[in-house]
């Protein structure tokens, strides 16, 4: 009851005292800058001023030397020149990953889209997709301007990783999905991430860790923790947010040398590992990833 007394006479001295109206205005202008900004942020307009502003925290993180854990093989336009075919044949491709297998690759990512047998070698490249688990596919959900593309056929949805990438309206990546819903009408059966289904085999394989939910439903691997974003997080408004979406944290390379010493990852190219110029040490334990260079 004291208590109660003692605030309300506070208040009655607090609204009889006149303010100075130096203080009125002061009160008056923050106030408004405060509402401006709340609203102008509210509509977008500061959205790529803050993504900018992530891009150059992004290229302002210490250099670090290529992950000794990945490997690419680059499929070059100079490789193309070489088997004057594209789509590569079947054979090719069992080629390649007959020769990442036996150097002892730890698993496989074919960043190549193949919907259908293309012959020769179709029997060969199935009964490496019968055989190897080692091997991780990749698929594209279907979408407003694309219609997808299916997984090899035969490869359970288990083994493949969707490929689908968020860009922003300025054409840039920052965020990365998961997880996402499927379209029972979508060719590509995936649910999970073709990054994720590589790096969950690889840590399964190499250290005994299988990815799970915690029970604040965010994903984890081992301590690592992977909180998902909104459509409002960062410097986003009103972004979409389907899926299980996360900023994406960018490995910044040495910006010294050529693309294969400052890059993400070691790059050889599809001719030397057929012709068996590349050191089997740079293949063995590693996650390999197959891909197209060529324009």
């Amino acid at each position: 009851m004291f208590r109660t007394i003692e605030l309300s006479s506070i208040w009655k001295s607090l609204r009889n005292r006149k303010l100075p109206w130096q203080v009125v205005t002061i009160l008056g202008v923050s106030l408004g800058v405060t509402g401006l900004v709340i609203g102008t942020k509210h509509l977008g307009w500061w959205e790529m001023g803050e993504l900018t502003a992530y891009d150059r925290s992004m290229r302002w993180k210490p250099s670090l030397p290529p992950d000794p854990r990945l490997l690419i093989v680059a499929i070059t336009e100079e490789d193309l020149n070489l088997q004057k075919t594209w789509p590569l044949p079947d054979r090719t491709i069992a080629k390649v990953i007959q020769k990442l297998t036996d150097a002892k690759a730890k698993t496989i990512g074919l960043d190549v889209f193949r919907p259908h047998p293309i012959a020769p070698g179709q029997v060969e490249l199935a009964k490496i997709w019968d055989k190897n688990d080692l091997i991780i596919p990749g698929c594209h959900h279907r979408n407003l301007k694309s219609p997808g593309i299916a997984g090899p056929p035969g490869i359970p949805a288990e083994q493949l990783g969707f490929v689908d990438l968020l860009i922003d309206q300025d054409s840039i990546v920052r965020r990365g999905l998961l997880f996402i819903s499927r379209d029972p009408k979508s060719p590509c059966t995936s649910e999970t991430s073709f990054a994720l289904q590589l790096a969950q085999e690889y840590l399964l394989r190499q250290h005994q860790f299988q990815g799970k939910f915690d029970p604040n439903q965010e994903f984890q691997i081992a301590t690592a923790h992977f909180r998902p974003i909104s459509s409002n997080d960062g410097g986003y408004q009103n972004a979409e947010s389907g899926g299980y979406q996360i900023l994406l944290d960018y490995r910044a390379g040495s910006g010294s040398g050529t693309a294969a010493q400052n890059g993400v990852a070691p790059i050889v190219t599809m001719s030397d590992l057929l012709n068996n110029r590349v050191d089997p040490k740079l293949i063995k334990d590693r996650i390999v990833l197959i891909g197209s260079t060529a324009s």
